[in-house]
């Protein structure tokens, strides 16, 4: 298997599947659809380069770490409209990306923020649109949280 994915850049919504790969990389600002990896438990970083990829298809059984961003550069944003992960599944935010919590009311999971310069005005966490958080937050840096 391919540890490292790297969609076609488009203006048009690309669909990527991950099949056991610890890596996947957003190389260009398009909008990307991420259906949920094969393994359930295994740690996943999705690099966004300045893209604005969006978790697509049942994730509800993914108990990992999903990490977004790689803590160089600008990440960009992971937007997770309508996400529901596994309930022991943990997020990790790098250093200069966003997590965008989007219009999913009840987002439980624990999230770690680990600060840097954002591009996203409304923070490194943005929880916006009818959304809301209740589980834990870990600061590993200054770190902004906002909506809009």
């Amino acid at each position: 298997m391919n540890s490292l994915l790297s969609p076609r850049c488009s203006t048009k919504v690309s669909r990527i599947f991950l099949f056991s790969a610890a890596l996947l990389m957003c190389p260009c600002v398009s909008v990307f659809a991420i259906d949920p990896p094969d393994d359930k438990t295994a740690p996943y970083t999705v690099a966004l380069g300045g893209g604005e990829p969006k978790l697509t298809g049942d994730w509800s059984t993914y108990n990992g770490n999903l990490i977004v961003g790689t803590g160089t550069g600008d990440n960009g944003k992971l937007n997770t409209a309508g996400l529901s992960l596994g309930t022991s599944a943990t997020v990790t935010v790098s250093e200069n990306a966003t997590l965008w919590i989007n219009g999913k009311s009840g987002f439980s999971n624990a999230i770690t923020l680990g600060g840097g310069a954002l591009k996203e005005s409304f923070g490194q966490l943005r929880v916006d649109n009818g959304a809301n958080v209740s589980g834990a937050i870990t600061l590993l840096a200054n770190s902004s949280i906002g909506g809009g």
